[in-house]
C-alpha cells in the first residue's frame, strides 16, 4: 500500500511525458520484484515439509541383541561371575595377609603387647608377622599345615608346648617365644629369624642367609615393610633402641625392590 502511495505522488508530480513514463515503468518492476521475494511458501497444513523422494534416508533400525552365548566352557556369564567370586574367596583363603582389613587386627592387639613384652620383642614386628602369615585370620592354614595367627607348623607347636594351635592367645605365645628364639640364634639378625620362621632353619643354613630371590626373600622384604608402617602405632609400647637395632642391621633392606 505504502508503495502504490508514493507510486502515485510521483507520477503526480512528474510532468507527463516519456521520462515519467519510463520511471513509472520502472518503478513498477521494482515493486513487483520486491513482492516475488517476499511471497511466503506455502507449506502443508500439517506435518514437517516433505522432502523429494531422493532425499529420503532408510531409518536405521537397532539390532536386537542376540540370546546369551555360553563364554568360558559353555558358561554363561552368571556363571562365570559366579565362578570368579569363588577364586576371589579362594584367593583371599590361600593369600590372606593381601587383603586384612583395618579393624581385623583389633581383637589381638592386647594378646600381641602382653606376648611381645614378655619375650623383649617389639610389638610392631608381631603385628608384621601376623599380618603377613594370616592376615589375622586365626582359622588360617597353610597347604603344608601352618596354622593360626602366626602359622604354626604342627612339630614347631609341639615343642614350643602349644597344645592348641587355634586359640589365639596360645599360637600368639607361641610363634613369639619361636621368633625370639631365633633371634638369639642368629644375634638379631631380623632377616635371617623372618626368613628361618619362615622356611626353616635349614634353609638359612644351606644359602648362608636369605636367598637372593624367591618366595621367603619376598616374605622377608613384606615383614619388614610392615614393620616400620606399625612402628607407627606402637611408637609408645616399644623400647626405641629395639627397635632401631633391629632395623639398623638389617642388609635386606625393606625398600629393597624384589
Amino acid at each position: 500500500m505504502l508503495a502504490l502511495c508514493l507510486l502515485t505522488l510521483l507520477v503526480w508530480l512528474e510532468a507527463p511525458g516519456q521520462a515519467s513514463a519510463d520511471i513509472y515503468e520502472d518503478l513498477y518492476q521494482h515493486i513487483r520484484r520486491a513482492e516475488t521475494r517476499a511471497r511466503p511458501v506455502d507449506l502443508p497444513s500439517h506435518g514437517p515439509p516433505q522432502l523429494p523422494a531422493h532425499h529420503n534416508t532408510p531409518q536405521r533400525t537397532r539390532p536386537t541383541r542376540p540370546d546369551p552365548q555360553p563364554l568360558l566352557g559353555g558358561l554363561t556369564k552368571p556363571a562365570v561371575q559366579r565362578r570368579a567370586r569363588s577364586h576371589q574367596a579362594a584367593a583371599l583363603a590361600t593369600h590372606p595377609s593381601e587383603h586384612t582389613t583395618p579393624k581385623a587386627d583389633a581383637p589381638y592387639r592386647g594378646l600381641i603387647r602382653k606376648a611381645a613384652k614378655q619375650y623383649a620383642l617389639p610389638a610392631a614386628l608381631v603385628h608384621a608377622v601376623i599380618s603377613v602369615e594370616s592376615g589375622f585370620n586365626p582359622a588360617a592354614r597353610s597347604k603344608a599345615g601352618a596354622v593360626g595367627l602366626m602359622q604354626l607348623m604342627p612339630a614347631t607347636a609341639t615343642a614350643l608346648g602349644v597344645h592348641d594351635r587355634l586359640n589365639p592367645a596360645d599360637n600368639i605365645d607361641g610363634g613369639c617365644r619361636y621368633l625370639r628364639r631365633l633371634l638369639n640364634r642368629y644375634h638379631n639378625r631380623l632377616d635371617k629369624a623372618l626368613a628361618a620362621y619362615n622356611a626353616g632353619p635349614g634353609l638359612v643354613l644351606r644359602f648362608k642367609g636369605v636367598p637372593q630371590q624367591g618366595p621367603v626373600r619376598r616374605y622377608v622384604h613384606r615383614v619388614l615393610q610392615r614393620f616400620q608402617r606399625f612402628s607407627d602405632q606402637y611408637a609408645n609400647r616399644d623400647h626405641p633402641l629395639l627397635i632401631w637395632s633391629l632395623l639398623a642391621s638389617e642388609p635386606v633392606s625393606s625398600q629393597e625392590s624384589l
